[in-house]
């Protein structure tokens, strides 16, 4: 076969092939062949009809399956030539077959980004200095207390310290909802209806459970909170927000007895005095976890910072659709009207794309890794990753069959831990240095 490629921006390609005389020939005497073999025409028992009406009354089937087995062997060809590294065909133009006995076509196909990895090796990482302090132990005790605490409603006085709170409330910046200024913040930020506040501050933001001091049932308040210029949400930042606050009803807050049967409520320990060492190791553990994740966000930050490439915008647009969906689902289920969602549309769409390049990017880079460092799943890791997935899942053994036999799925399963032992492959050769935690940031 005669093969050109040329590569296009955007990571395309168009591969032209023309396949030539003797090979059409000997590819159409095939399948004629077989459809002689198996046709039963009126007079002649199969495979003895003459050849010509074989030709005549099956000749439109004959040329398309001859142009889809040329096609399919010329752009299996052509996409090994030149280096490419083809996702997927686009689409076939200008097929036919020609006076000379040839047959040529034009197949476009989205290719791979062509980039090349920074050195591996020496990946700074930034882990914090943090350490689980006996007030890490006595807050996370409180906290385990206040979730089985009793809170019995008061009637009879004013919101005060300590009380919780049953609130309805809404935020303002300049008579702005801040659901329409920040529609991406949290949704607490935003509004909130039937919601239960610990009176003690900083709870929510710094000054609000100071604000709600003193109101009685019944009774609305606005609320004023200057937020810091360091806000994370950058459309909040440094700005008033005004909160109407309703206060609804006062919970007094009775907290359980430290005792052994509150212990073996926690689940974590037998009695009172192994609770504390219990929730050490807790808090130990969530703590390393939070310091790996870290970890591994940094390494693909990272790499995502040292290289450039174009990438495929068929897979780009196909991501951010995903994202979309995602982002639409999310703000659905905390109550957003169809209405606010059009509203805001641009902002989802932009938000979804912004996102969407990242892990469209990543995925590219981590694939590349993968193959350059020869990263595989074994048949372990793999048994392994489907033991994980069908706990999640709660399968059966019927479903864990079925599983093992869907291609689709595995195949998920495989990239998951492909992934998962490049990223392990890149930290292992990461130097790591340990800082200050920054400020706002919790201590344990």
């Amino acid at each position: 076969m005669n093969i050109t490629v040329e590569k296009l921006p955007d990571c395309k390609a168009t591969i032209r092939v023309e396949v030539p005389r003797e090979k059409v020939e000997t590819q159409r005497a095939a399948i004629t062949k077989l459809y002689h073999q198996g046709a039963a025409l009126p007079g002649f028992r199969p495979g003895k009809a003459p050849a010509a009406m074989i030709v005549r009354k099956f000749g439109k089937q004959i040329d398309q399956e001859l142009r889809e087995r040329l096609t399919s062997e010329g752009y299996q060809e052509g996409s090994k030539k030149d280096g490419l590294e083809v996702l997927s065909p686009v689409e076939v133009k200008d097929a036919h077959f020609n006076d000379d006995g040839t047959y040529t076509f034009t197949i476009e196909v989205i290719t791979a980004p062509a980039f090349e990895l920074p050195s591996l090796q020496g990946i700074p990482i930034k882990v914090p200095k943090i350490t689980i302090t006996e007030e890490n132990i006595d807050q996370a005790i409180q906290n385990l207390r206040e979730r089985q605490a009793d809170y019995p409603e008061v009637e009879d006085r004013a919101l005060q310290i300590g009380d919780v709170a049953v609130i309805d409330y809404q935020g303002f910046v300049d008579g702005k909802p801040v659901r329409e200024l920040a529609p991406s913040s949290a949704p607490q930020l935003q509004e909130g209806s039937d919601y239960w506040i610990l009176v003690k501050e900083p709870n929510f933001l710094p000054g609000f459970c100071d604000g709600l001091v003193g109101l009685a049932v019944g009774e609305t308040r606005p609320v004023p909170l200057t937020l810091a210029g360091d806000f994370p949400v950058a459309e909040l930042a440094g700005k008033e927000v005004t909160y109407e606050i309703t206060l609804k009803a006062v919970r007094e807050q009775l907290l359980p007895e430290l005792d052994d049967a509150f212990a073996r409520q926690t689940r974590l320990a037998d009695d009172a005095a192994g609770l504390r060492d219990a929730v050490r190791r807790a808090l130990e553990a969530d703590l390393q976890q939070k310091i790996e994740q870290s970890k591994r966000e940094q390494v693909i930050q990272h790499l995502n910072e040292q290289i450039s490439f174009d990438m495929p915008q068929e897979m780009l647009q196909q991501a951010t659709q995903r994202r979309v969906q995602e982002l639409v689902n999310a703000n659905q289920e905390r109550g957003v009207s169809e209405e606010e969602i059009v509203e805001h549309q641009d902002e989802i769409m932009a938000a979804a794309n912004q996102q969407a390049q990242y892990d469209v990017k990543t995925t590219f880079i981590l694939q590349k890794v993968a193959m350059q460092e020869a990263v595989q799943a074994t048949p372990e890791d793999l048994q392994q990753e489907l033991l994980r997935h069908a706990m999640q899942a709660r399968a059966t053994r019927d479903q864990i069959r079925k599983l093992i036999k869907n291609r689709r799925v595995m195949d998920r399963l495989r990239e998951n831990v492909v992934t998962r032992k490049t990223i392990d492959l890149l930290l292992a050769g990461a130097v790591i240095e340990e800082v200050e935690p920054t400020a706002g940031e919790p201590a344990a």
